[in-house]
């Protein structure tokens, strides 16, 4: 198997203040990407990610630790040309149109005129923009904002993408479009890392997935591997007249939501709440059950928990 991307062992802490000690941010991250894939970097607040984003960038310098592309290190910098990136705050020239905003990205990487000028052309067309080649980005909304910026990580036609929150802040149908241009940048043959904070896009769209929790791989490998189905477990979806009053002895151990048209019941701790018990409450609360459903582990119950466990 061929890696694009291999982190090893990565250390890095920062000083906060003069009179403090310094804090440990990266505890030994160790991590690959393979190449033709698409690969989630995920995990909470505070957690680590952006710091290894600019890690594997050359832009921070780990005490210790190799971050290497392609075989080569991340300092050679003919390996930096195979690479895109876009920030999570993208600075965008508002005064500039999107054609010229990629003509400028284009001059720095040093294209000729014509080279330049085909793949503007084709990028445009690529996120869907050719028709506001011409208008200012002022003018442009999130989603379009977005699809121009990744435009312009991909204007030196990398081999590897790196997308920190492409998706944060747009609706549905802006996500959705986000999703189709990462998922044709994968069937043209680039790999492509994705951080996000929407953990059920990365579900839906990455081969594998790395979880960082307190500065540590908590979780690395394929989706299916790191997100299994906890098929012991049972939801129930119900209406009721009144909310149903919880047992005492069962406070922590249910969660219980509450939506417009539904209700769920939520059995945490199935050892110790059987489904006999369930259904004799439901009746007691003079409930309907409408479903009931085998619970399956979401990456946001694998992150929760790993917040709980602690690493």
């Amino acid at each position: 198997m061929s890696y694009v991307l291999e982190v090893k062992n990565l250390h890095k802490t920062f000083k906060t203040d003069f009179w403090k000690p310094k804090v440990k941010i990266l505890h030994d991250v160790s991590f690959y990407v393979e190449e033709n894939s698409i690969c989630g970097l995920v995990g909470p607040n505070g957690a680590g990610k952006t710091t290894i984003i600019k890690s594997i960038l050359d832009f921070v310098h780990p005490e210790q630790g190799t971050v290497s592309f392609f075989g080569s290190s991340i300092h050679d910098a003919k390996v930096k040309e195979k690479i895109g990136y876009l920030p999570e705050q993208a600075y965008y020239y508002e005064y500039l149109t999107g054609y010229e905003f990629l003509s400028f990205y284009g001059n720095l990487f040093g294209l000729s005129k014509k080279e330049k000028n085909k793949r503007i052309t084709h990028l445009l067309q690529q996120v869907g923009l050719s028709h506001a080649a011409d208008r200012k980005l002022r003018n442009y909304s999130k989603g379009m904002l977005q699809r121009i910026g990744i435009a312009q990580s991909l204007i030196n036609d990398p081999q590897f993408v790196i997308l920190d929150e492409p998706m944060t802040g747009l609706d549905p149908i802006g996500r959705k479009e986000i999703r189709d241009i990462i998922f044709d940048l994968k069937k043209q043959g680039k790999t492509v890392l994705v951080c996000s904070h929407i953990l059920s896009d990365i579900e839906y769209l990455c081969d594998h997935v790395i979880l960082i929790v307190h500065g540590k791989v908590k979780a690395f490998g394929q989706i299916k591997e790191v997100v299994q189905p906890n098929v012991h477990r049972i939801d129930y979806y119900f209406n009721a007249l009144k909310p149903p009053v919880v047992p005492k002895h069962w406070e922590g151990k249910i969660e219980m939501k509450t939506f417009p048209n539904k209700n769920i019941l939520y059995v945490l701790e199935p050892e110790e709440i059987t489904f006999e018990q369930v259904i004799a409450w439901f009746d007691e609360c003079d409930a309907k059950i409408d479903a009931m459903v085998p619970h399956k582990d979401s990456l946001e119950d694998l992150m929760v928990q790993s917040l709980k466990e602690g690493v």
